[in-house]
């Protein structure tokens, strides 16, 4: 009896180690590591008594770079002493390559953008006029304005600037037709100055000039109306031969009606001289551009 009881704790004793030893009794729990950085993570695993084992990146939208994402064996498991913990750990956002988008219209660089990688927001859009036709993008930044890199992380977002169409060229039109063109560009006109002009009727815009650079819908372009020719100050003609005061008065910009016959007035050296005698408008009268003066000149030998 002595000999079976002392086999039978012999045997018992011997269970017991092995539980603890080697059997169920000897493991330990894997703890979390997902969310860790990798060196958190690796430090738990060892001193709960595991080995790390493979570490592999991968790229991740969500999760930081260097932190883990998944584990393999899970957390909570049972295992072995030295049993290794393989780790996924976070690359961050992967870096692509921006495409070529100036030049694209601005449904083409959506679908460029997207299928790039990267994100974009048409409320994000800036327009300003261009040599390009409207809806044209002439350029591509991120969100702070700054010219795109090369390369850039998975998902950022990009933002387009679009042509608002090519500025309407006003010189030459009418006021009114000028205001109108402006407006419907989405701008802003302002009559800037009224100029005497002699090739340019009244009413008729001379030139136009941007006040910002570049130009966004909304900017104000200045214009400026033609006051038609300057009016001109009648001089003093009375007493001058008939042919020198019709030239000093057609210098002028006028028309000149006389009493004279043509052929005496174009002759250099006329037998009878004519003299103007009276002008109508009188010296110092201002009168447009273009105006008629009549003469009367008297024969003087």
């Amino acid at each position: 009896v002595i000999a079976i009881l002392v086999i039978a704790l012999v045997a018992a004793a011997g269970g017991i180690g092995w539980w603890f030893g080697l059997g169920p009794g000897s493991y330990n729990t894997v703890p979390e590591a997902v969310s860790l950085t990798q060196a958190d993570a690796e430090s738990a695993i060892t001193a709960a008594g595991f080995t790390v084992g493979d570490v592999t990146q991968e790229f991740s939208l969500e999760v930081a770079a260097g932190t883990v994402m998944d584990m393999d064996p899970q957390a909570g498991t049972s295992l072995a002493p030295e049993t290794p913990i393989s780790l996924i750990v976070s690359a961050g956002p992967e870096m692509l390559t921006v495409p070529a988008l100036e030049g694209l219209t601005l449904e083409a660089a959506e679908s460029a953008i997207t299928e790039a990688g990267f994100t974009y927001d048409q409320a994000t859009t800036l327009r300003q006029f261009s040599d390009e036709e409207a809806d044209v993008v002439i350029a591509a930044t991120d969100t702070t304005g700054a010219p795109l890199p090369s390369t850039l992380a998975e998902g950022q977002p990009i933002r387009l600037v679009a042509s608002a169409g090519v500025l309407p060229d006003v010189a030459g039109e009418t006021e009114a037709n000028a205001t109108k063109l402006i407006e419907e560009a989405g701008l802003v006109v302002n009559v800037s100055s009224r100029e005497f002009s002699a090739s340019v009727a009244s009413g008729v815009v001379i030139a136009s000039s941007t006040t910002t650079d570049p130009v966004v819908p909304g900017d104000t372009i200045n214009i400026s109306v033609s006051k038609g020719p300057a009016p001109v100050v009648l001089p003093d003609v009375v007493g001058a031969p008939i042919g020198e005061a019709i030239a000093t008065l057609e210098g002028l910009g006028l028309t000149v009606g006389h009493n004279v016959p043509p052929g005496i007035v174009n002759d250099p050296n006329p037998v009878i001289k004519f003299v103007v005698s009276t002008q109508s408008p009188a010296a110092g009268v201002e009168v447009p551009a273009g105006s008629n003066v009549t003469l009367t000149a008297t024969a003087t030998l």
